[in-house]
């Protein structure tokens, strides 16, 4: 008992709440912040910019809460382990360039102004990110490519019409996009080895084929189909391949009725021609995809041929200006030497030229004795 009375008190100790039940503008200005509070909650204050200063007062906030406070701007530090910034109205998030992120594991930004994916991908030690709830209308997925910790994403209650890329996230458990306006999604280049939860619902999805299902979600046991467009043939089928891998996907029970058919609780409309015509544009969008993506592939590797020549030249040509540097050199030791075996050729001849002369004269002298000696 006394272990756990005073276990609470220490926790008691370390949290710090503000509550500021009338906003004003500025309201982060008029708080002390009392110091080693390791879990700090700031909530119904007014800060529009929460900014890296603020945490000059947060120096072992490690855990930090800030809801209702109308941020539009938030700084996300790198100490933090938790950060729970919903319910403001966040635009953009800034982060200090060159830190490591790695601690932070769990970041809450639902239920604000975000019109697109913020920059998240420098916080690779995620665990759990919603960004349910704001105003995102595009999907880029390359963005959590390096969360490879991440186990649970939402992009839920977004405005999301389009997702483009594939995620390759081997531990994400869950996955939840419902509440957005996607008429198609194509699951062929994605790879989530451990998902167990597809959440799909309230969309404007019209045909799914089971069989793109099967090689990206090896161990999914639950997806949810409910509130979409459904077409009854296409979702017949999609329910026949989905109790075969022992998949649930039947609704809650609700005395909400469907306006026409429904196969299994999941409301469909039933129109064979629709159900070909679905079929027919998905198996050729599926083509064009695949084309596209060896398209893709052969422009990629058409560059890196392109860049790896471009490369072997450009070390060719230093080579060749190497090369011509020293030929110059070369040529220019070459005349060198040339004037200096001249200056020697001509040097000899003097000397030679200078040894005949002195053989004349000596032979004249000679001649001169040899008479002098005749008479």
């Amino acid at each position: 008992m006394g272990g756990s009375r005073s276990r609470r008190t220490e926790i008691e100790c370390n949290r710090c709440r503000f509550e500021m039940p009338k906003p004003k503008p500025g309201d982060i200005d008029q708080i002390e912040l009392p110091e080693a509070q390791q879990y700090v909650h700031f909530v119904n204050g007014n800060i529009p910019t929460f900014a890296e200063s603020i945490y000059g007062q947060l120096e072992t906030t490690i855990n930090l809460t800030i809801t209702g406070c109308q941020v539009k701007k938030l700084f996300v530090s790198a100490q933090l382990v938790h950060l729970n910034a919903s319910g403001n109205d966040i635009q953009a998030i800034e982060i200090a360039s060159g830190s490591d992120y790695s601690t932070l594991s769990v970041l809450d930004l639902s239920t604000n102004n975000l019109s697109r994916i913020p920059n998240v991908k420098d916080f690779v030690g995620l665990v759990r990110l919603d960004l349910s709830g704001n105003k995102i209308t595009f999907g880029k997925l390359d963005l959590f490519a390096r969360l490879t910790k991440l186990r649970w994403l939402s992009l839920a209650g977004n405005e999301i019409n389009s997702l483009v890329g594939g995620l390759q996230l081997r531990y994400l458990e869950e996955l939840h996009l419902n509440g957005n306006k996607l008429f198609e999604v194509d699951f062929l280049t994605w790879q989530l080895r451990a998902l167990v939860k597809l959440d799909l619902r309230d969309n404007l999805l019209m045909y799914l084929n089971a069989e793109d299902l099967e090689i990206p979600f090896p161990k999914l046991t639950r997806i949810e189909l409910t509130g979409n467009q459904w077409n009854c043939q296409g979702i017949t089928k999609l329910v026949e391949r989905l109790q075969k891998r022992s998949i649930s996907f039947q609704p809650a029970p609700t005395t909400n009725k469907c306006p026409t058919t429904s196969i299994q609780g999941v409301c469909c409309e039933d129109s064979y021609v629709n159900s070909v015509t679905l079929q027919s544009q998905w198996d050729i969008r599926k083509l064009q995809r695949q084309m596209q993506t060896m398209n893709d592939t052969l422009v990629a590797k058409l560059a890196a041929v392109r860049q790896e020549q471009g490369v072997q030249i450009e070390q060719l040509e230093r080579q060749l200006t190497v090369q011509e540097g020293q030929m110059g050199e070369m040529k220019r030791h070459l005349l060198r030497m040339a004037r200096l075996i001249e200056d020697l050729i001509e040097e000899l001849y003097l000397r030679q030229m200078e040894g005949v002369v002195e053989a004349k004269d000596e032979k004249r002298r000679g001649a001169k004795r040899q008479l002098k000696i005749v008479f």
